[in-house]
């Protein structure tokens, strides 16, 4: 024990401080000891306590309402499964036996209403960076690659939660494709509108947060939607000599003054469309780029010059619902227009040094690019694409045609400036 005097450590045995001669008072000693005690037993349980706590595994810990962060729409990888399966519409027979028997008329018009005011909220606040179109009739966001849907619209506009249903169809559709049917209340229109769409066993009841509605039989949607569908066959390179050829290069060659000669640096179709993307000779960064429409074994011009416009697929896509969209080209020139390049004489020289082209492959015809890509033409036919590497020297490939260079380019960067390479 220790003397309440001196604080020195004596037997217990011990009737007085052998130190200082303090008589030793049994009881205060042991209230003394066990306060003492009590006082470890508090700091022990201390360190415990806050040890467990700054050693709890971090994906324990729970975040407090106003620091979790605020949602937004989920990313979702491009080839990940459309949320609607753009497929027809149900056909007659035996389809009925699905439709809703619980809802009443009303409620089911009071959902696909919340719904639809909900998806042109979406639409609204998401639209400035989002690139929303038609596919095959519903909306799509161009950039993910996804089908929208009513869960998408979960906290992050005033949707009532009660109300979210994925059976619920969100329609992207032109107004003047629904204003003849009489039993719809539609303006006459050719912007596409947002439609909420719920099935019953008398069709779909359709709705849309600023341009009307009403219950459209299922054949005469049906009959909407046969002109979004954009399948128009596997989509392939227009060969240079073939009549395709020679009709879109008559047809292109009247846009340019002077002679009309012309480089097409993209030029690729499917069973209706073609997109042709081109270039006056010698002039490499005045790049323009075409839609045009085969009617009869006859192409026509669809949609000149889309390289004017930031969301040139939406501006596309709304005066050709049923355009196959993969059909166009995935970059935007509008981005890409301060950067263009015509003029690499030291990418050239330095090809010289290496060896990698002679005398007879001078002078380079065709000279492409950016300040971190290039595409290089010789007189002999030779063909090479570049690209500054991190250490600021450029690494040349020699190619032998548009494939292998698109091909090259997308395996260097996420965002491939297909446009400087040249197809004829």
């Amino acid at each position: 024990m220790l003397c309440v005097k001196c604080k020195t450590a004596i037997d217990e045995s011990s009737e007085s401080c052998p130190y200082c001669g303090e008589k030793i008072n049994r009881r205060k000693t042991k209230h003394i000891t066990m306060a003492l005690f009590f006082l470890c037993l508090v700091l022990l349980l201390g360190i415990t306590y806050f040890t467990g706590v700054y050693t709890k595994p971090k994906e324990d810990v729970v975040l407090e309402q106003e620091e979790r962060p605020a949602q937004v729409p989920e990313e979702k990888p491009q080839d990940e499964a459309p949320a609607l399966t753009p497929t027809e519409v149900p056909s007659e027979g035996g389809e009925e036996d699905t439709a809703s028997e619980e809802k009443t008329v009303t409620e089911i018009e009071d959902t696909v209403n919340d719904i639809a005011a909900s998806a042109q909220e979406f639409y609204e606040k998401f639209g400035t960076y989002a690139v929303y179109v038609t596919n095959k009739g519903y909306l799509y966001e161009y950039l993910s690659g996804t089908y929208i849907k009513a869960s998408d619209f979960e906290g992050v506009t005033g949707i009532k939660p009660e109300n979210i249903n994925d059976d619920v169809l969100l329609l992207y559709l032109k107004t003047a494709d629904l204003a003849d049917y009489p039993s719809l209340s539609v303006t006459q229109s050719n912007e596409l509108v947002i439609f909420a769409s719920y099935e019953t066993k008398d069709g779909f009841i359709i709705s849309s947060a600023n341009n009307g509605g009403g219950l459209l039989p299922r054949e005469d949607l049906r009959s909407v939607l046969d002109k979004y569908s954009n399948t128009h066959g596997a989509i392939k390179k227009v060969e240079i000599g073939s009549d395709d050829y020679n009709q879109i290069s008559a047809l292109i060659g009247n846009m340019y003054t002077g002679s009309g000669s012309f480089d097409f640096r993209y030029l690729f179709r499917d069973g209706k469309y073609c997109v042709a993307v081109t270039s006056p000779k010698g002039e490499s960064t005045s790049i323009s780029e075409h839609v045009l429409y085969c009617e009869n074994n006859t192409w026509y011009m669809a949609f000149p010059n889309y390289e004017m416009y930031e969301k040139s697929r939406s501006v596309i896509n709304t005066a050709l619902v049923d355009i196959n969209l993969e059909l166009v080209p995935g970059y935007n020139l509008t981005a890409f227009k301060d950067y263009l390049r015509s003029d690499y004489t030291e990418v050239i020289r330095a090809m010289k040094l290496n060896s990698l082209i002679t005398e007879e492959d001078e002078p380079m015809v065709f000279q492409s690019g950016t300040d971190d890509f290039c595409y290089l033409e010789s007189a002999s036919g030779r063909k090479f694409v570049g690209n500054l590497s991190m250490d600021s020297a450029w690494d040349v490939k020699e190619i032998t045609n548009y494939e292998q260079g698109a091909e090259y380019i997308k395996s260097l960067t996420n965002r491939p400036p297909l446009f400087i390479l040249k197809q004829y």
